[in-house]
């Protein structure tokens, strides 16, 4: 997503913007941002039989010598 990001002098956004009256600074920050991108999909739902971590490894043990054994090699 792309944005603009400029400082303008606050009463040149008077004509733009309802600005209240108690905020009295001369110069402000202004970032737009599109109003139009398309929505993000929704989410994968996480289905945990096919999440392969710690509990897809039938020898821990074993899997542990083997990453130790590639650090050795290097």
């Amino acid at each position: 997503m792309e944005a603009i990001r400029q400082i303008v002098d606050l009463e040149k956004l008077g004509s733009v913007i309802n600005i209240p009256k108690d905020f009295k600074y001369t110069k402000v920050e202004v970032i737009i941002f599109p109003a139009d991108d398309p929505v993000q999909k929704e989410k994968e739902k996480f289905i945990p039989e096919t999440f392969y971590g710690i509990s897809s490894i039938s020898d821990p043990a074993e899997a542990v010598r083997s990453m130790r054994d590639e650090w050795n090699r290097i």
